[in-house]
C-alpha cells in the first residue's frame, strides 16, 4: 500500500501519535506500506513555524529529517504533472497545500491519509477512521471545526486547521 500523509497526519504522528487512529498506525507500520510526505507538507510546516504559528520541538529541517529517518517516510517532490492536476479539481476549498497533496495522490495513485472531511469530498482515495462524534480537546497548534459530511451519512467530522 502506498500512502501519502497529509500535513496534519505528519504532525500528529510525530507529536501526538494517539490522535492517529490505531488501525491507521498499524497499517503505516507494516513493512509493505510505503509512506510518503509531500514537499508541500514540509513547505506548509516551515511557513507556519517561521510565522510563529506552529511550535515544534526542533526547527522544521530537523523535524522533517527525523520523520524521514525514524518513521521511514519518503519525500514526494512537487512535479509538473501534479501541479497541472490541480486545474482539474473542483473548487471545494482553497487551501493550496491540501489541493497539491490531493493532486499528488491522484497523479501518483497514492492513498491520502487525512482526517479532513473537506479533502474526502474530492475524487481521491483517502484513509482515516471517522470515530470522533464529539468535540475533542483543542490542541495547542490547531483549532477544530465540525462540518457535515456530504457523503450522505449525516455524521459530523472533525478536522484540524492551522491558525
Amino acid at each position: 500500500m502506498n500512502i501519502l500523509l497529509d500535513t496534519c497526519t505528519i504532525l500528529w504522528l510525530q507529536l501526538e501519535p494517539s490522535r492517529v487512529p490505531a488501525a491507521l498506525r498499524k497499517i503505516l507500520l507494516k513493512p509493505e506500506t510505503r509512506r510518503y510526505s509531500s514537499a508541500a507538507a514540509a513547505w506548509e510546516i516551515a511557513i507556519k513555524w517561521s510565522l510563529g504559528k506552529l511550535p515544534l520541538p526542533v526547527p522544521p529541517h530537523e523535524f522533517m529529517r527525523r520523520l524521514r529517518t525514524e518513521s521511514l517516510v519518503e519525500s514526494l517532490p512537487i512535479d509538473e504533472a501534479s501541479v497541472l492536476q490541480v486545474t482539474k479539481l473542483p473548487g471545494l476549498h482553497n487551501d493550496p497545500f491540501d489541493r497539491i497533496q490531493i493532486s499528488q495522490s491522484i497523479e501518483h495513485s497514492l492513498i491520502l491519509a487525512t482526517p479532513d472531511p473537506l479533502i474526502r469530498q474530492y475524487a481521491v482515495r483517502t484513509i482515516w477512521e471517522l470515530t470522533l462524534l464529539h468535540r475533542p480537546p483543542i490542541w495547542r497548534i490547531m483549532r477544530w471545526k465540525f462540518v457535515e459530511t456530504r457523503s450522505g451519512t449525516g455524521l459530523a467530522g472533525a478536522f484540524c486547521e492551522f491558525y
